[in-house]
Order: structure tokens, then C-alpha cells, then sequence
């Protein structure tokens, strides 16, 4: 039983996970942007 909890709970973590790497790239454009602004 404490098997399937943890793979459920790890299972549900990977989304969000996978949600906040978009977010990292979207960093990199607006890095990108203050360049020709220097």
C-alpha cells in the first residue's frame, strides 16, 4: 500500500515538475531581450 501512495505522489509531482521547465525557457528570452537593449 505504501508502494502505490508513493508512486501516485511521484506520479503527480511529474506534471509540475515538467510545468516549471517552460517556465525556465521562458526566462531565456527576456535574457535574450536585454541584450540589444545593451
Amino acid at each position: 500500500m505504501i508502494v502505490k501512495y508513493l508512486s501516485y505522489s511521484l506520479g503527480y509531482r511529474q506534471p509540475s515538475t515538467v510545468n516549471r521547465q517552460p517556465s525556465t525557457v521562458n526566462r531565456q528570452p527576456s535574457t535574450v531581450n536585454r541584450q540589444p537593449s545593451t
